[in-house]
């Protein structure tokens, strides 16, 4: 006999009803019955409020009754249950299965049946003698209905989910994980082989992996497509770092146009067009092109869109390739023949000056003249801006003129691809309706979201905004930048709205996707820390948001390293439940925290939580782990008893049979570029470890010193921490690389491993300059 315990006592009622006729023993006083086990499988349904049987003892014939409280689950329940028993050993009622409903009368099964279940009841009838039977085989339907898992639809992920994802790996410095999204976006089919081919350029791009991307085989044909400007960015400077930039570094300024004229063939539409872009390797390769051409108003104008010094006197280095003008031939200016908004818009879409193009178009008076040719501009230049600004002139036509535009085959498709483009719907309310236009402004939509977070607008207009190029972000938008998120962040609104959390991911994508991240300026500083407190606020505890999270916090602590105590509170907080899903985020959490100063005792409970959880977790940790955490342990001391544990599991540890880094010759080098010295200190430390006569040079610089040339010359292994060093460094070392290692993540752990697998696949030869 097994006692089983009712917590409502309608259910109770009832089943005491029941259970009294087959010989059960009711407590009523604890609600309680005992019964033998398959009557007791039968009460238990009525206690837990699934379908239940109920089951109602007679002289000669015993009656079951089906009972439910909503039909979908009865129905099941009557097949499953009648595959059991009927006709064997019971039979309905009526020959078929009959639904009825409780009555509500003065009777208890009546009343509390009609109570309990209100979908009704099917009936089954049985002699008296098959009761013990029927109870058997109903339990074991029971059993089985308990056990059978749960029918779920499994949806495929949609490109959106995939390349939100790819981005939000980026941002986290998860190159690994951003190829894994890379490849299923690639096997599910989500996009079409151009757009696979520009997410393979960023993701290149972001880990600074210039010669492997001027190498590809596909890059004659990347360079004819229209690309969008990140990617045209990073094609261009994937070419000028491999072919150009020796040349420059050696001031071989004529040997560098040379190889720009013989190489132009393979740059397509690249360097088609007006210059548009701000990055400086790419304003360089322009420069090239206007020098071929002899243009120097070109460059000058080059010259203002110029961001960094380096640039700049690259440019006036090409400069002076051109000879001086000759005062005797400057004739006198001619007025250039005036040309109507027409004709300028297709003189400057035939030179591929979209951008004066469209402005052209927009001078157009005639409506659905200007609409046409701003359609067309957008479509031809690709840009998102573009087709924005097309759409809404053609949205705010009548409707009688946008459905007469939509019956020219080829304006409905051109409409149809920019619509894709942007991703908005058309707007459904009233173009005399300012104030319900879309927002086009970052600032604006920030502003609006501190004031009303309930907006319609805001979710309707975040494609549009987050389709802002680089340009947009001048010194003064920037400042004003950490101001909106600022308020946003004071302003009490709900910062787990999903408009909200997608405008911060797009704006933590876009800041920590910069080459020049993390920017020195006192205005990006204070961007990172209101971004910081924001996604510290929305909690998105995930391995990538915590990543990104640690990569605002060290941008934070760049600029204001008397932050380290309460960051340390914070990120403890973040991490404060173990997840070994996360184990990889704590110890680079460590990493930041001992690299700015938190004094080790001072995280030990915390440190104890996560080394215990490491510890008792049902797999295999491999050495390199086991030997991270205890090197992180003897820094924190969380007390004897927890290093021991560490030192016995390190020692029952299958041994390595060969040590990569202990086989390596005496005076191996080994040159690591990462802006934080300190994030190596344990790396040096344990590699010296396993053998002390590796040279370890770690080099800080910000930009190409003769230091990091020298190391990068004479370096047996270089090791660039792509998520931790700055891009002019980087950019600058590249003709001096050989197979340089990069390291996963900028984690301890991540860049050990990357070197011991460096090491085990041999390759001992000394730098041959050395």
């Amino acid at each position: 006999m097994i006692r089983l315990r009712f917590a409502d006592p309608d259910r109770y009622a009832l089943a005491a009803t029941l259970a009294r006729a087959w010989g059960a023993t009711l407590e009523p006083t604890s609600q309680q019955i005992e019964a033998t086990g398959p009557l007791l499988a039968l009460l238990e349904r009525m206690a837990n409020g699934t379908v239940a049987i109920l089951p109602i003892r007679g002289a000669d014939q015993d009656t079951w009754l089906i009972a439910g409280a909503n039909r979908r689950d009865l129905e099941t329940a009557l097949n499953g249950v009648s595959r059991f028993v009927v006709p064997s050993y019971a039979e309905y009622e009526a020959s078929y299965p009959v639904l009825r409903a409780f009555e509500p009368t003065e009777d208890p099964l009546g009343r509390l049946g009609n109570q309990i279940y209100p979908a009704g009841y099917y009936q089954l009838r049985s002699p008296s003698a098959h009761a013990q039977i029927i109870l058997a085989r109903m339990a074991r339907w029971l059993a089985l209905d308990a056990a059978r898992p749960s029918l779920q639809a499994t949806r495929p992920p949609s490109y959106r989910d995939l390349y939100d994802g790819f981005q939000a790996a980026l941002s986290a410095g998860m190159w690994e994980r951003a190829n894994d999204l890379l490849d299923q976006i690639r096997r599910y089919g989500l996009a079409t082989t151009e757009n696979l081919m520009f997410l393979e350029v960023q993701w290149l791009a972001q880990q600074r992996r210039w010669q492997e991307l001027w190498q590809r085989a596909d890059y004659r044909d990347l360079a004819r497509l229209q690309s969008p400007r990140a990617v045209r960015a990073a094609l261009l400077a994937a070419f000028h770092q491999s072919e150009l930039l020796p040349l420059e570094q050696a001031q071989q300024w004529d040997a560098a146009l040379t190889l720009f004229r013989r190489s132009r063939g393979m740059l397509g539409r690249l360097i088609e067009g007006t210059p548009d872009l701000t990055y400086g390797p790419a304003l360089r390769t322009f420069a090239y092109r206007e020098a071929a051409a002899g243009d120097r108003d070109a460059l000058a104008r080059l010259d203002e869109l110029a961001q960094d010094d380096e640039t700049r006197q690259v440019l006036t280095a090409i400069a002076a390739l051109l000879p001086p003008p000759d005062p005797l031939l400057v004739a006198a200016p001619v007025a250039p023949p005036a040309l109507t908004a027409s004709q300028a818009f297709r003189l400057a879409l035939s030179e591929g000056d979209y951008a004066a193009a469209l402005a052209a178009a927009q001078a157009i008076t005639q409506a659905d003249e200007r609409v046409r040719a701003l359609l067309d501009g957008a479509f031809l230049s690709g840009e998102p801006a573009h087709a924005e600004l097309a759409l809404l002139e053609f949205w705010n036509l009548p409707e009688p003129e946008q459905a007469s535009l939509r019956q020219n085959p080829r304006v409905a498709r051109s409409i149809a691809m920019l619509e894709a483009t942007v991703t908005p719907l058309a707007p459904v309310i009233p173009a005399s309706d300012p104030s319900a236009a879309p927002i086009n402004d970052w600032l604006a939509w920030l502003s609006l979201a501190a004031t009303d977070e309930n907006d319609p607008r805001l979710a309707r207009s975040l494609p549009i905004v987050a389709s802002v190029d680089d340009s947009y972000w001048t010194a003064e938008r920037i400042t004003e930048l950490a101001e909106r998120l600022a308020d946003l962040a004071t302003s009490g609104a709900t910062l787990n709205r999903p408009h909200l959390r997608d405008a911060i991911r797009r704006l933590r994508d876009h800041l920590l996707q910069d080459p020049e991240f993390p920017r020195d300026d006192a205005a990006y500083g204070e961007v990172y820390e209101a971004l910081y407190a924001i996604t510290f606020e929305q909690r998105e505890l995930n391995e990538a948001t915590s990543l990104v999270l640690l990569r605002l916090a060290e941008a934070r602590l760049r600029h204001s390293p008397n932050t380290m105590t309460s960051i340390a509170g914070h990120l403890q907080a973040w991490l404060s439940e173990p997840i070994l899903a996360l184990e990889a985020v704590a110890q680079e959490a460590l990493d930041v925290m001992a690299a700015y100063g938190v004094q080790g005792p001072t995280l030990a409970p915390w440190y104890r939580r996560w080394a215990e959880t490491v510890l008792a977790a049902p797999r295999q940790l491999d050495r390199l782990t086991l030997e991270s955490w205890l090197l992180f342990g003897e820094w924190v001391q969380p007390g004897p008893d927890l290093l021991d544990t560490l030192r016995q599991r390190l020692n029952r540890s299958a041994p390595r049979t060969e040590d990569p880094i202990a086989a390596l010759p005496t005076g191996y080098r080994i040159g690591i570029y990462i802006l934080s010295p300190d994030r190596v200190g344990r790396v040096v430390e344990l590699l010296k470890r396993r053998n002390p006569d590796l040279d370890m040079i770690v080099c800080a610089d910000k930009v190409l010193t003769e230091q990091a040339r020298n190391l990068a010359q004479t370096a047996d292994m270089v090791v660039i921490v792509t998520g931790c060093v700055k891009h002019a460094l980087t950019y600058g070392i590249g003709p001096y690389l050989r197979d340089p290692v990069y390291p996963a993540s900028v984690g301890s752990t991540s860049i050990l491993r990357a070197i011991e697998e460096r090491a085990a696949r041999g390759a001992y030869t000394k730098a041959d300059s050395r």
